[in-house]
């Protein structure tokens, strides 16, 4: 299909329909596929293994992915693709009877599941011409669809069964297809084409001054905070928490992230990264202690806004520290080995230790494991913020040497 020419507002309609589509259509299974698996009878445990697994098929994926995407420089026909294999994935989940086959289709849909959300995310950048700010407004707009989904999903599934969940997915899944098809927008951004991703290349990144230290920094965040995000089914049966809170704490955290989104769009313009960061850690640590303090699982449900105001200054806030960091080449590779150190890494250590830690130990000592998690993030961010201006001198040299060298 031949490049197309929009106007910027027509081009945000269609990536708010495409966006829209995608999370209403994977919704039910994001939401709710451990509580699923739960009802299958596993074990703690073996939750703690599943999402193992996922989180080191997901690191495995992101370097795939990144391999192919980067190669042809083509995110689109990637998401296409993947999307198929991904809705698959899940409908073999749904229908596993046995601890094994639940782990491999589960796996499976981790090995597609985060790239695919990097790949959306690097192919909206780059429609705008490489305007990370775009991206928000973006996901903004889906979130309210997602958060809707997911109050139906919480009226709706007790009463109904999970076969909502793939009926869902099959409805939007393929309206979505066909916008995607439908839209090929032609890139703003130039720059020498990526013919294939190495372990030479990744390495590269950390030679930029303050990529590593910025993984450091989101890397202990996201294993405290993530940690708790993936086991929150457990975490909210320790006050007497059903399916359906668990849909309802989703479902605030999603209701919060999009107006949440916009605002740490628009705070762009007016503070640092950094300090949408610190937001982010802040609100973090305050949903953590307070579900550490809950008592019942409406005072437990609640803490999902703080969940949703933390993840929409997080991901913000991620994502433009990446994008501004690296050469616009190599975008897709860079988010993808965050999101391969960050999200999958940190979610694979938080899924193994914090399901052994809480049939263990329980969950309160799990969740004091998780503040500390947080807590270590906002030090190291004080240092990173300290660190700047002597960052900026190594990359305008860096900058006039590879300058030179030309």
């Amino acid at each position: 299909m031949a490049e197309k020419t929009y106007t910027r507002r027509a081009l945000l309609i269609r990536f708010n329909m495409i966006d829209s589509l995608y999370w209403v259509a994977l919704s039910g299974f994001m939401a709710l596929a451990v509580v699923y698996a739960r009802s299958k009878g596993i074990t703690a445990t073996q939750v703690g293994l599943m999402i193992a697994g996922y989180r080191v098929a997901s690191f495995a994926g992101q370097l795939f992915w990144g391999t192919l995407t980067d190669r042809s420089q083509e995110n689109r026909r990637f998401v296409l693709l993947m999307f198929v294999l991904l809705a698959l994935s899940f409908l073999a989940l749904y229908f596993s009877n046995s601890w094994l086959a639940i782990f491999i289709s589960y796996t499976a849909v981790g090995f597609l599941q985060l790239p695919l959300n990097t790949n959306m995310d690097t192919w909206i950048i780059r429609s705008f011409g490489g305007d990370s700010a775009m991206l928000p407004k973006v996901r903004g707009i889906s979130c309210i669809a997602y958060a809707a989904m997911l109050l139906a999903y919480s009226l709706l599934i007790d009463r109904v069964g999970y076969w909502l969940m793939p009926a869902m997915l099959g409805v939007f899944g393929i309206l979505m297809l066909l916008l995607v098809v439908d839209t090929n927008p032609r890139t703003a951004l130039t720059g020498r084409t990526q013919h294939g991703f190495s372990v030479r290349d990744a390495a590269q990144l950390f030679k930029i001054p303050g990529f590593g230290f910025a993984q450091l920094i989101l890397f202990a965040l996201c294993t405290g905070v993530l940690t708790l995000w993936i086991m929150v089914t457990l975490v909210l049966e320790r006050v007497g928490g059903t399916a359906a809170d668990v849909s309802y704490h989703t479902f605030l955290m999603v209701l919060v992230e999009s107006p949440g989104l916009i605002i740490a769009g628009k705070l762009a313009f007016r503070i640092r990264d950094e300090h949408r960061l610190m937001i982010a850690i802040l609100f973090a640590l305050a949903e953590t202690g307070l579900i550490l303090l809950a008592k019942t699982p409406l005072a437990a449900v609640l803490t999902g806004v703080l969940g949703g105001i933390s993840y929409s200054f997080f991901f913000a806030s991620m994502r433009s520290i990446v994008q501004k960091l690296v050469p616009a080449e190599l975008a897709t590779t860079a988010h993808g080995v965050n999101d391969a150190i960050c999200l999958s890494c940190a979610g694979c250590i938080g899924s193994l230790g914090g399901g052994v830690l809480i049939d263990a130990v329980g969950v309160p000592v799990f969740l004091v494991i998780c503040l500390c998690c947080e807590a270590v993030s906002f030090l190291l961010l004080l240092l990173y913020m300290h660190t700047a201006p002597a960052r900026e001198r190594r990359r305008a040299a860096q900058e006039k040497s590879m300058a030179t060298q030309e």
